[in-house]
């Protein structure tokens, strides 16, 4: 199976994030695109799709994060919160389907300018299996963890 490396927080949003405020009110944030400078086109065809594909969530924080998700009206509390060690890094966390890919989403987590890889049936994996990322899509070789 491939692999894609997401930067963290955006890979643990990939599967969700559930949370409420002082008035009992439930917010559910779930990223369902995943922006690329580079097409699907590289690596799948699209007659292919949809493709199931795991989720690794790099080493490597993406430090414009927090001032784009508060931006977007999560609160303070959740976006730091999805930097506490209970967030792994270095692994593969899940999987999930790529449907189309694209430009000019809708989606609020599309960024203008790039290509949309459409999200769908995130299963996030009860444990975490720590796996060394690389660029682009990657195979994933089953049971070697390195």
């Amino acid at each position: 199976m491939k692999a894609i490396s997401v930067k963290r927080p955006w890979g643990s949003l990939i599967f969700g994030i559930r949370t409420g405020d002082a008035y009992g009110k439930e917010f559910y944030y779930r990223k369902d695109v995943e922006n690329r400078t580079w097409t699907l086109w590289r690596y799948f065809k699209p007659e292919e799709l949809p493709v199931r594909v795991c989720i690794h969530v790099s080493l490597k924080d993406d430090n414009e994060a927090i001032k784009c998700l508060l931006d977007g009206g999560m609160p303070v509390i959740l976006v730091l919160s999805l930097y506490s060690s209970q967030f792994v890094t270095g692994a593969i966390i899940g999987e999930v389907d790529i449907t189309d890919c694209v430009r000019g989403s809708i989606s609020p987590w599309a960024t203008p300018d790039m290509y949309h890889f459409i999200l769908a049936n995130p299963t996030l994996y009860k444990n975490p299996i720590p796996y060394k990322g690389r660029s682009g899509f990657f195979e994933v070789v089953k049971d070697a963890g390195q």
